[in-house]
């Protein structure tokens, strides 16, 4: 075996980044962490702060040819909407729904940032493309 095919003694760089990884862990933080502000006020600013950084990773889901992760990511975007939050009529939607949730979007958000790669742009347009 070569030491140049991605070992140790490799000078090649990938060619694929994760932009994805730090807004998606960074939100599933956030989510995880205000868990015991979801009555209180503050939570609302929390919900600007999750909803943003899951657009940015629904965005690069779409860049990286992964729409799948969609499926996952625009619920938590509407639920985490503070613009125009889930309606309280005709349905009220139970506290314990909401806290289960809110403990279950996390693990989509960070299997979303783990596996999300996006193809290089400086490295294709080093190769012609």
């Amino acid at each position: 075996m070569s030491s140049d095919r991605y070992g140790r003694g490799s000078k090649r760089e990938p060619t694929f980044t994760r932009p994805a990884l730090a807004p998606g862990l960074l939100a599933a933080i956030v989510m995880m962490a205000t868990v015991a502000l979801l009555d209180s006020d503050l939570y609302y600013i929390v919900r600007f702060v999750v909803c943003i950084l899951t657009a940015i990773v629904a965005f690069y889901s779409i860049r990286a040819s992964r729409a799948w992760w969609l499926i996952g990511l625009v619920p938590l975007l509407v639920f985490v909407n503070p613009i125009v939050p889930l309606p309280t009529w005709p349905v009220e939607v139970p506290t314990d729904l909401i806290f289960s949730l809110t403990l279950l979007f996390p693990l989509v958000l960070i299997g979303a940032a783990v596996t999300l790669k996006v193809p290089d742009i400086q490295e294709e347009a080093r190769r012609g493309r």
